[in-house]
């Protein structure tokens, strides 16, 4: 409460709602609602009032947000926890707090653009977790946020990707005779694969992603199977031997000397080999 006196008289009072308030603009429905809910609400109302105007926010910041004692908001708070009406995100002191209408709208958002995403590319697993979290806005929240999404369900997560829990991507009948006919060439071509059946990046990128082929470098894809059995070749002669030539890796890979050069350059970037003069020798593995 405050008073206003002159040096003679008293010329009026009132109650001070908000007393930390920025500027506000006049005759706004929602603001006059806020407003209305500080002076004449229950506490449960005004810490969700509070809340509503800024979230998600950790409890010390609504009890000064209520300018009250702590010890009499935070049971009001875990009241409000309890009967769901907020919602935490994480665990401790640090936890955020969202009221229930605002963690559904976090919800809504999230689900809207990962649907997008999904439209726009169907055979990708996922929108980049990274890409999401700036789409949500959250700022220091968002990490906080996206584990509480995959937490609750509400959407899934795999390796660096974040998809919608109902979807699956659908291959084409022309898709899947183009993948199938890709892996055949594989098989019978393990160590020399052609290059005029690499499917289209997208699709390429699915079945690296499923384990079933390994892009050395552009235009030269090795079926998983044969890839691996290539490395155990490679680092089971440098074990033995400690050093390897380009020609001698050609050799004993059965292949080109194209296809040897992509894969040896191709270990160096993964630092499983290093070249010294005209050798390679074992780093890792």
């Amino acid at each position: 409460h405050y008073i206003i006196r002159s040096t003679t008289d008293t010329l009026g009072g009132g109650k001070i709602i908000e007393a930390h308030a920025k500027r506000l603009r006049r005759r706004q429905p929602g603001i006059l609602e806020n407003l209305k809910v500080k002076e004449e609400g229950s506490l449960d109302e005004v810490i969700l009032s509070l809340l509503t105007a800024k979230q998600p926010d950790e409890a010390k910041g609504l009890i000064a947000g209520s300018q009250l004692p702590a010890d009499t908001v935070n049971p009001v708070i875990e009241d409000l926890v309890k009967s769901g009406g907020i919602v935490t995100i994480g665990q401790g002191e640090s936890r955020l707090l969202m009221t229930a209408a605002g963690w559904d709208g976090v919800v809504k958002t999230a689900g809207s653009f990962l649907q997008e995403y999904h439209k726009k590319f169907p055979l990708r697993p996922g929108m980049p977790r990274e890409e999401l979290r700036n789409k949500l806005k959250m700022g220091s929240a968002g990490a906080a946020v996206l584990q509480k999404l995959v937490a609750s369900g509400a959407v899934t997560e795999e390796g660096t990707d974040i998809r919608l829990t109902s979807f699956q991507i659908q291959l084409s009948k022309a898709q899947q005779a183009n993948i199938d006919a890709f892996l055949d060439s594989l098989v019978k071509n393990p160590y020399q694969p052609p290059a005029d059946l690499i499917p289209e990046p997208d699709l390429l990128n699915l079945l690296a992603a499923q384990g079933k082929v390994v892009k050395v470098a552009e235009g030269i894809v090795f079926g998983a199977s044969a890839y691996y059995e290539m490395v155990n070749i490679i680092t089971g002669h440098l074990k033995t031997n400690g050093k390897v030539t380009l020609a001698e890796a050609r050799d004993l890979l059965h292949t080109s000397r194209k296809y040897a050069q992509s894969f040896m350059e191709h270990l160096d970037g993964r630092k499983i080999t290093r070249r010294v003069g005209d050798d390679r020798i074992l780093i890792s593995g």
